[in-house]
């Protein structure tokens, strides 16, 4: 018998290897929680440990690693649309649009007839921390107000129709609307 067979084979990679390799996939995660691309569009919100830390402009920016930071890009100069009662299917030369969505678009003006308009609303966000922590249900606030604001048009009369004494109630209980 040949002593040579009895003894194990060393393996290509070594414990030096297996160590690189670890800190290699260290420094990517590291790398890939620190760095963070801002479009020029946008700002970004930091928070460290889920509070507000600081908002920065467009760019690449670096912030602590492993979730310590988060950053949340928001865009400032972009001009938001919210459509109701109808939904664009497909925008270009010639629009496509899903109606007859009647549950955001029919509504009881004051001589109780029941009108279906389809709106759409454009907004730009002006403050981006105001609108990360401050405004919540974002799609439920913007129907209840611009149906309420829709309502008081079709029929001065109607300012106590339930939109607006929904909108009046959720108001005061809730932190401002911004927009």
């Amino acid at each position: 018998m040949d002593q040579t067979e009895n003894k194990p084979k060393k393996s290509k990679f070594g414990a030096s290897t297996l160590i690189f390799a670890v800190i290699i996939v260290l420094v990517l995660a590291l790398a890939g929680t620190t760095m963070f691309k801002v479009d020029d569009t946008e700002q970004a919100v930091i928070t460290r440990f889920g509070k507000y830390y600081k908002t920065v402009g467009a760019g690449l920016h670096l912030k602590a690693p492993f979730g310590i930071d988060k950053s949340y890009n928001v865009p400032i100069k972009v001009v938001q649309t919210e459509q109701f009662g109808f939904q664009t299917i497909k925008a270009g030369q010639v629009n496509q649009y899903k109606n007859g969505i009647t549950k955001e678009s029919t509504m009881l003006t004051g001589d109780l007839n029941i009108v279906d308009v389809e709106w759409s609303i454009q907004y730009r966000i002006v403050d981006p921390v105001a609108w990360l922590f401050n405004v919540q249900e974002r799609k439920r606030r913007s129907n209840l107000l611009f149906a309420a604001a829709l309502s008081m048009f079709l029929n001065p009369a109607s300012r106590t129709i339930a939109f607006v004494h929904q909108l009046q109630i959720e108001m005061r209980t809730s932190l401002p609307l911004y927009f």
